[in-house]
């Protein structure tokens, strides 16, 4: 999977439609995702609840990084956005179940071909690697303990739009929603995202927002059963850099 996401990248970057010198932009952005998670995940039919706050991601985050980037070729631009975050986390249990213990570490790569239909409005196509190990552990009433982990990697497909709003000289609203999955990789997929970019200088800037990304995948049967089906949402915060 990993070789198929780099493959992909090569592909759209270099197979996007050549611009004038004078019309190649970039833009990097390191930024922060402050996101919580709700929904179920199961390992074969070991099933827990994954309803991690805001808080409680702030207290239980292990490792998060975060970069994306963009080069405009004209009437066309190229993005990529890399999110890697590992999260452990104690939920208290129900259904009989005195305690839940998740840890997830997750790794996703998006690769965008973007056609800008005017100076505002964007139309965007491109695949997402998602890359994850989840580990659970369920403890009852009665003290008994039940473990498993696994791995899982798949590539969802997506379509989506972009909308670019000026608020005066050094601002902008930015909007984004896409749906993906369709079977191939997620059962279905969907992302959105609202964003105030400020820049303050030429070549610099903040943006901060929200983004919400929920992803309903599953794979196999029995014993080899695999289940994520979990909405990640809270706020983004970042620096952008454009040369």
């Amino acid at each position: 999977m990993k070789a198929l996401a780099f493959f992909v990248l090569s592909v759209v970057a270099f197979g996007a439609p050549a611009a004038e010198a004078g019309d190649t932009k970039h833009t990097v952005a390191v930024y922060f995702i402050g996101a919580g998670m709700d929904g179920t995940a199961a390992i074969g039919d070991l099933e827990a609840d994954v309803n991690v706050g805001f808080s409680d991601i702030m207290e239980d985050l292990e490792f998060g990084a975060m970069a994306a980037y963009r080069v405009d070729l004209g009437k066309w631009a190229v993005t990529t956005d890399a999110i890697y975050m590992g999260l452990g986390a104690t939920k208290d249990g129900s259904r009989g179940l005195a305690r839940a213990d998740v840890d997830f570490s997750q790794t996703m790569l998006e690769v965008d071909g973007v056609y800008k239909k005017t100076d505002r409005f964007e139309v965007l196509f491109g695949l997402r690697y998602n890359e994850l190990d989840a580990e659970l552990v369920v403890t009852s009433d009665l003290g008994n303990v039940r473990s498993a982990e696994d791995s899982k990697s798949w590539v969802d497909p997506l379509v989506g739009v972009r909308w670019i709003q000026p608020i005066g000289k050094q601002w902008a609203f930015v909007g984004r929603a896409d749906v993906g999955g369709f079977g191939v990789g997620s059962d279905f997929a969907w992302q959105a995202l609202a964003m105030f970019d400020w820049r303050f200088s030429e070549r610099f800037g903040v943006l901060f927002g929200f983004r919400a990304l929920d992803c309903d995948y599953e794979d196999g049967e029995g014993s080899e059963r695999f289940v994520y089906d979990v909405l990640t949402a809270g706020p983004v915060a970042g620096m952008t850099i454009r040369f």
